[in-house]
């Protein structure tokens, strides 16, 4: 609960994150992202994103121990390499406009400097 949160994700290294709607505000800014779904509503977009390699999913509802999920931390931050990749992926799939889109559509501008 920050005022800053899309400056915090921009400098952060990973993100460990629920499968909601900041998945997509992590996508936006590049964040390579490990998820927990918390929801069966999120399970569906969580998988679809991890096959598209905008994230790695750990589970639903991770019931792990701390020093599991400290191994899944260091293990993504390990591989810098697929880090950048996943970071690239979320970039070029969200660029952060589609409320926008959406406003245009609903406002019928479509674009249009109306």
């Amino acid at each position: 609960d920050v005022a800053d949160m899309a400056d915090r994700m921009a400098r952060a290294a990973i993100g460990l994150g629920a499968g909601g709607t900041t998945t997509w505000e992590r996508c936006a800014v590049g964040l390579p992202s490990l998820v927990v779904t918390v929801a069966e509503n999120q399970v569906p977009i969580a998988t679809a994103c991890d096959a598209e390699g905008l994230c790695k999913v750990l589970g639903t509802a991770y019931t792990g121990s701390a020093c599991d999920v400290g191994l899944e931390v260091v293990a993504f931050l390990a591989d810098t390499h697929k880090l950048a990749i996943q970071s690239d992926k979320a970039l070029a799939t969200v660029d952060g406009l589609g409320a926008q889109r959406v406003m245009q559509v609903l406002m019928g501008t479509n674009g249009d400097s109306k």
